[in-house]
């Protein structure tokens, strides 16, 4: 008869991390000998030998440590628990901000009807870009993909706009730039939880009134692109996961199609938009924009070709 020695924390320390219980069949042979020697389990004198144990119909004898080391085994099987870094950086050298998993409000129904009805919305984790894309990141791509510039490209790559958002995009410029970077565009759904949290607020930082500290908007001209801030310029319009200019500066495109009854039908776990349409939605409001288009549940969508001197975007990533 075989016993076993030694104390638990060094019996754990010996196994190694199993990742696949197939490859692990003798988790189910440590299983049937625990079932067996508690199957035959008598009550009645103890002694010691070795380790504590149990008189087992036989006079064979049940190690406490073959349940300690079975337990042990099993809660090898998957391994420690990898908690995602609440920042990241991308293959682009942009950070991300992580937004967790959880159930959040969207919608609002003191607005416009497309806003409407609000209603609850469960979705994974995922990164967001901490910024807008800008005109230095997408010099990068252009470059690498060979790819030729959009309108106005000579106005906006120079050396006082590189650290501004890249405007005149369309949704298959942005869509393609996130796929080049290994990310993707954010969904309608994921763009709003990281805008307003999970509070119901109605601006980014809260619900107090806009104003030139928290957001760039309602100017008149683009100005040679000078009527974009350099992203990252308006700390107090940051959103609850740490994420800049989600009102104003520049709407931002997303990845769903737009429909002015979708709310009424989308489903509550991770809605991605109808599977076709013939417009892509935009997010977030602009330099250009007035004070209803800033709130983070506001609804503007346009042909995906569709270019504009405040039209940019960002990327989000699954973990």
């Amino acid at each position: 008869m075989v016993y076993l020695l030694g104390t638990v924390e060094r019996l754990s320390q010996s196994i190694p991390v199993i990742h696949d219980p197939a490859e692990a069949p003798f988790l189910r042979t440590i299983e049937d000998h625990s079932k067996q020697g508690y199957d035959g389990l008598t009550y009645g004198e103890t002694e010691r030998h070795g380790c504590m144990g149990v008189r087992q119909k036989g006079q064979a004898w049940l190690s406490v440590l073959w349940v300690l080391m079975a337990v042990t085994l099993v809660a090898c099987v998957a391994g420690p628990t990898q908690t995602p870094s609440s920042e990241i950086t991308g293959n682009d050298g942009a950070p991300m901000m992580l937004v967790r998993q959880g159930e959040f409000t969207m919608g609002s129904n003191r607005s416009f009807a497309h806003e409407q009805p609000s209603h609850r919305v469960t979705l994974d984790a995922f990164y967001m870009d901490k910024y807008e894309v800008t005109v230095g990141q997408y010099t990068k791509f252009l470059e690498a993909m060979s790819l030729a510039a959009p309108p106005d490209w000579n106005v906006m790559n120079q050396p006082s706009h590189q650290n501004r958002p890249v405007v005149n995009i369309n949704w298959w410029d942005a869509s393609l730039y996130c796929r080049w970077a290994g990310k993707r565009l954010p969904t309608e759904a994921e763009w709003e939880k990281a805008a307003r949290g999970t509070d119901g607020r109605i601006y980014p930082w809260g619900n107090d009134p806009l104003d030139r500290l928290r957001a760039n908007y309602g100017k008149e001209t683009w100005d040679n692109h000078a009527a974009l801030v350099p992203v990252g310029s308006l700390e107090f319009g940051q959103s609850p996961y740490g994420i800049y200019d989600l009102a104003g500066n520049a709407w931002e495109w997303v990845s769903d199609w737009y429909d002015k009854d979708y709310y009424e039908k989308s489903p509550s776990q991770n809605p991605s938009g109808p599977e076709q349409g013939a417009t892509k939605v935009l997010r977030g409001g602009s330099w250009y924009a007035n004070l209803g288009y800033l709130k983070s549940t506001y609804r503007f969508s346009l042909a995906p070709s569709s270019r504009d001197s405040d039209f940019g975007f960002r990327c989000a990533k699954t973990p």
